[in-house]
């Protein structure tokens, strides 16, 4: 067996050691996803929050460090929760920045005409 001992692994019905082929995996029953991100009332971490947050901790928040990963593993699920939360910041902050791009050309054309 690998480094999960079996107080770890007795949680599950199913352990394969050396891994799965499969054309996909559908996860039923999911009570909780990401989208609160996109709900009006989430307040998006500054980038100098994120900033911080890498260099204190190494990684980024509500995402498991390497040393975890190796130490425990990860539940895919959780994982992919976290993942989506992360994409669906980026592209707020896309946003965000497109519309500042947009007001600075605007003020930028003001001045040269």
């Amino acid at each position: 067996m690998s480094k999960f001992d079996s107080e770890y692994t007795n949680h599950y019905n199913l352990w394969v050691e050396d891994g799965i082929v499969t054309e996909d995996i559908v996860l039923v029953e999911v009570d909780d996803w990401s989208d609160h991100v996109l709900k009006e009332d989430y307040e998006l971490p500054k980038l100098s929050e994120v900033e911080n947050f890498i260099k204190e901790n190494g990684h980024l928040k509500n995402i498991p460090s390497e040393k975890e990963v190796k130490e425990v593993g990860y539940k895919q699920h959780d994982l992919n929760k976290s993942l989506l939360e992360k994409v669906e910041e980026l592209v707020l902050y896309t946003i965000a920045q497109e519309k500042r791009i947009v007001q600075l050309e605007k003020q930028l054309n003001a001045k040269t005409k």
